[in-house]
């Protein structure tokens, strides 16, 4: 393990991780090294998942906000996905709406991962890819009107609100 990680624990500071599993081996070695130092007890250290740092701001955020966005759960985008895909008029030629629905749901978190131009995707992409932007644009309009916050975007409402929030002193992120 990177001695930054050690350094980081050892001085009570936040270690937010790309994956569950990395947390885990953390947690997991940090343990192994004081019951080597002679140690039958110590403070848990601050290892977080990505998705768990994210899930743990996210409440903050609800209790520091006057009227919070709803946040939608993984099931709750998939129902909105399907419903603006079988609204499309291009649905009648899908033979399973409802694998279509969840491939758009993957392809929207892809997307808004990684900042993708939607209007860039639908000038030099394929027809499913102008299909798929219609469907972005939908499910954006959607969220909006309804003041929903899908999982892809929880990190952007967070920064924005970041002055709100109590982070750590010290933050590593690793993995990454």
């Amino acid at each position: 393990m990177d001695q930054s990680v050690w350094t980081a624990v050892d001085s009570r500071a936040t270690v937010v991780t790309a994956t569950r599993r990395l947390a885990r081996t953390i947690w997991q070695e940090y343990s192994v090294r004081q019951q080597s130092r002679g140690l039958v007890s110590w403070q848990s250290p601050d290892v977080l998942p990505w998705g768990a740092w994210l899930s743990t701001l996210w409440e903050e955020f609800l209790y520091s906000t006057p009227s919070p966005p709803v946040r939608l759960t993984a099931w709750q985008e998939y129902v909105v996905w399907e419903g603006l895909i079988r609204a499309h008029p291009a649905s009648d030629q899908l033979l399973q709406v409802g694998a279509t629905a969840a491939a758009a749901q993957e392809a929207w978190r892809l997307a808004a991962g990684w900042r993708l131009d939607l209007s860039a995707i639908e000038s030099i992409g394929n027809d499913d890819a102008r299909v798929f932007t219609v469907w972005a644009a939908s499910f954006r309009l959607r969220c909006q009107e309804h003041d929903w916050v899908d999982a892809a975007r929880v990190p952007d409402i967070l920064r924005e609100h970041l002055k709100q929030l109590h982070l750590p002193e010290r933050i590593l992120l690793f993995g990454f």
